[in-house]
């Protein structure tokens, strides 16, 4: 289960996938839950499910440990990059006055 803060946009971030909940779920809280014989996530607002979302990002199949570690290395291995790719897409505003202006 996942504790989430819905953004102005709507949606929610789990690990490095980001979920559309909707505009009406903005500013409050959801606990995404794993259905996993479904492979879904079922999003709950108070006492009931608003919504059910697809899990991203999964293989889609049983691995042997050998596999399994392997992509988990690669997974690993990949976060720095992609934390620094994220960083560099933030969008800097200029300032509009310089200091001694």
């Amino acid at each position: 289960m996942y504790l989430r803060h819905v953004g102005r946009d709507g949606c929610v971030d789990v690990d490095l996938a980001t979920y559309y909940i909707g505009p009406q779920m903005a500013g409050r809280t959801v606990l995404l839950q794993v259905v996993a014989e479904s492979r879904q996530f079922a999003i709950w607002h108070q006492d009931q499910v608003v919504k059910r979302l697809p899990i991203k990002g999964l293989v889609g199949q049983e691995m042997i440990l050998d596999d399994y570690l392997k992509y988990i290395l690669q997974e690993a291995l990949a976060v720095p990059r992609r934390s620094s790719a994220r960083r560099s897409r933030k969008i800097r505003q200029p300032a509009l006055w310089d200091e001694g202006a």
